[in-house]
Parts: C-alpha cells; sequence; structure tokens
C-alpha cells in the first residue's frame, strides 16, 4: 500500500492509527475472499486457524514497515568535521 506513507505525511501522525487499521482491514479481507476463491475452485483452502496466523503475519509485516518507512526523508544530524 503505497498512499499509506503518502497519507500519513500530508495528514499528519494522528492519520497512523486509522490508516494502520485501514490497511490491516483490507489485507484481512483479502485473506478471506482468497481462502474463499481458493476453495470453490476446488483448491485446497487454509483453515481458520493457518489464515489467522498469515494475517497476524501481514500485520507485524505492516508495522515493521511502516516504522521504516517513517524514517524515510528524514535528515540525519551530522556533527562537521574538525
Amino acid at each position: 500500500m503505497v498512499s499509506a506513507p503518502v497519507i500519513v505525511l500530508a495528514a499528519g501522525p494522528v492519520s497512523a492509527i486509522p490508516v494502520m487499521l485501514a490497511h490491516l482491514g483490507l489485507g484481512t479481507l483479502d485473506r478471506m475472499d482468497a481462502a474463499s476463491l481458493a476453495q470453490r475452485c476446488g483448491g485446497d483452502a487454509p483453515s481458520n486457524l493457518e489464515l489467522a496466523g498469515r494475517i497476524a503475519g501481514d500485520a507485524a509485516l505492516g508495522l515493521a514497515t511502516g516504522g521504516a518507512s517513517s524514517m524515510v526523508g528524514k535528515a540525519v544530524p551530522v556533527s562537521p568535521l574538525k
């Protein structure tokens, strides 16, 4: 979700939690839809436990990369050479 950092930068830090929750909700719907589609097409759908694990993994990755993306574009203070 490329637009999430842009929204947070434009709207400020107050929007970080709603953007993260929206990202998690859309990811959850996507995983559930993919499992349903796999089952309808005759494939093996993941169990509820596997689905929950994958959604939790997506959330953890989103938190990790969200923290990293907040560092993009930040200036690193450098002391002058003596």
